[in-house]
């Protein structure tokens, strides 16, 4: 998976994001002046980066339309269907925040979907 602040990348300012894992990772950091250097002397690896900031301009924007236009229980479905895997791997306190809810509104879902 690919990480980036697209703000600081296509303005080059600093980005107001952190990054937390919530399981054993490795993390690449690289400076802007070290990626530019990259994509100036590899025509591959600006089609990368390209790739990348379109899939992450994508997943963004299908996110915040889920918040937009789903019900709650919708965007938890949406986790069941897409990504089933996060059920196990992520506290309720984190899927609950990705779904823009809180750890309650979360446990009522569940439960209703499992009565």
């Amino acid at each position: 998976m690919f990480l980036t602040s697209h703000d600081s990348y296509l303005k080059q300012i600093p980005s107001n994001y952190a990054v937390q894992t919530i399981e054993n990772s490795i993390l690449v950091k690289l400076h802007i002046n070290e990626l530019i250097k990259a994509q100036v002397n590899v025509t591959s690896i600006q089609l990368l980066i390209n790739g990348i900031l379109i899939d992450r301009l994508s997943f963004a924007h299908a996110t915040i339309s889920r918040l937009i236009t789903m019900k709650p229980e919708e965007r938890y479905q949406c986790i069941i269907d897409d990504n089933p895997e996060w059920i196990a791997r992520l506290p309720n306190k984190i899927l609950a925040s990705y779904l823009g809810i809180s750890p309650n509104s979360l446990s009522r879902i569940k439960k209703r979907l499992n009565a």
